[in-house]
């Protein structure tokens, strides 16, 4: 086994690798973004869900998008260095905040169909004073998880989250 920290990054073969990973990474970059269009097209045309619920997964869609493509600056050298551009960083750590914040607002929105299922499909409960006032307390709660999750920390278990809530969030 080789030890990366001693990896010749000049040596042909070396360099063809981090070329093929990068290009492979590129592909997946955008094959996930056609899949993104896709995804807000079908969600949007169909209006089967809630606009709250529709406008919360567009909104998870776009900043899972920005986390995606903020490794674009990390694709464009390809001499295997990792370099972190500040505007990279801060554009990473806030997607992966509002994030973090996006999956508590499922749940709020989730809790708050179920408890009024008789009266959330009117058109004047798409954004009920109640709910904002209810997702303002849970920002506020969470904000202490974020710095954490935004600094990869927490990222495992609140994908797993995350993906759990998108499942769940189809049932009710």
């Amino acid at each position: 086994s080789m030890d990366y920290s001693r990896w010749d990054y000049n040596v042909s073969c070396c360099r063809e690798v981090i070329i093929s990973l990068r290009l492979a990474e590129g592909f997946s970059m955008i094959v996930a973004t056609i899949l993104a269009i896709v995804f807000i097209r079908a969600l949007f045309k169909t209006k089967v869900l809630h606009s709250n619920l529709r406008a919360l997964f567009l909104a998870t869609t776009l900043t899972d998008s920005v986390i995606m493509y903020s490794r674009i600056y990390d694709l464009l050298h390809t001499d295997g260095r990792v370099r972190e551009h500040v505007g990279v960083m801060i554009s990473k750590h806030v997607g992966w905040l509002f994030d973090v914040h996006l999956v508590y607002l499922m749940l709020v929105e989730r809790y708050y169909a179920i408890k009024h299922n008789d009266t959330y499909d009117e058109i004047s409960m798409d954004v009920p004073v109640r709910t904002i006032s209810l997702i303002i307390v849970v920002l506020i709660a969470t904000s202490a998880l974020s710095v954490p999750a935004a600094t990869g920390i927490l990222l495992p278990s609140f994908y797993f989250l995350k993906l759990f809530i998108n499942m769940t969030s189809a049932i009710f």
